[in-house]
């Protein structure tokens, strides 16, 4: 168990890099399938929820749009959050003086 553990925690650490590398990714890709591969046989009688599933995607986006920080929502939620909590009195569409 612990042995599958610290694939996950290999991919994790190398998908959420600064900067990122052909090298990376592959390096990536080969743990969280261990990872992966580690959870059928240890538990046989679970499935593979949709995370795991989009993990195996996550390489593409590695590739096309470089480290995770590019392209994660926290920023976006963050300035969603500030939004919602200005003023607006129910007035779209009018400035607040």
């Amino acid at each position: 168990m612990l042995d599958n553990f610290l694939q996950l925690a290999a991919a994790m650490i190398l998908a959420t890099r600064d900067s990122m590398s052909e090298a990376r990714i592959l390096a990536y890709e080969k743990h969280m399938l261990a990872y992966l591969e580690g959870i059928k046989d240890l538990y046989p009688n679970i499935s593979i929820v949709p995370n795991h599933h989009l993990a195996l995607h996550l390489p593409e986006f590695l590739r096309s749009m470089g480290p995770w920080r590019n392209f994660e929502a926290g920023p976006y939620e963050m300035y969603n959050g500030m939004l919602q909590d200005a003023p607006h009195n129910s007035r779209f569409g009018e400035f607040l003086k």
